[in-house]
């Protein structure tokens, strides 16, 4: 999150209004809500986090992404595939679609609908494949919602991509 920190230390000193929201940590607490959390360790962040307590959301989330992107089980995709996102871009942009219809996309939506009336600018940051399709799905609700916000990518994942993303005008699609 030192980026984010970074980008947001940028937009306040700029005179702009910044609102940071982690919407990885929001989903977690919801889904941990009421579990006894151990107390951090030394580390923070994603390398704080319990490996067993998170790995049964991890498992939810990896279902809403596999049923969006092969809802009737007929191509042979798995859990694996969705986490490294191993889609062509049609059916990525499919699974995101599918994947606001399910309780998981509501949840977005609320998210979503909690910005600011009219955002100038929403930067989603991708840490890794596992978030694109949640991302993507992010994009496309944005989109609807605050249709005047110009949406911006960022993040290691985004880093990693960058000659790809510069040669194939598809990944401005979303």
């Amino acid at each position: 999150l030192r980026g984010v920190a970074m980008l947001k230390g940028a937009g306040v000193d700029a005179g702009h209004t910044v609102r940071v929201i982690d919407l990885n940590h929001r989903w977690l607490r919801r889904g941990l809500a009421g579990v006894d959390v151990p107390p951090r360790s030394q580390f923070l962040g994603d390398h704080d986090r319990d490996s067993e307590l998170v790995r049964p959301l991890q498992a939810q989330l990896l279902d809403f992404y596999l049923h969006a992107a092969d809802p009737g089980g007929m191509s042979g995709l798995t859990r694996d595939d969705v986490l490294h996102m191993q889609l062509d871009h049609a059916t990525a942009l499919r699974a995101a679609e599918r994947l606001l219809q399910t309780s998981y996309g509501r949840w977005l939506s609320e998210q979503v609908c909690g910005l600011p009336e009219k955002p100038e600018v929403v930067g989603i940051s991708v840490f890794f494949a596992g978030q694109v399709l949640s991302a993507l799905a992010l994009t496309l609700l944005t989109r609807r919602i605050h249709p005047q916000a110009r949406l911006v990518w960022g993040g290691p994942h985004v880093t990693a991509l960058q000659p790809e993303i510069a040669a194939d005008a598809r990944y401005a699609l979303a």
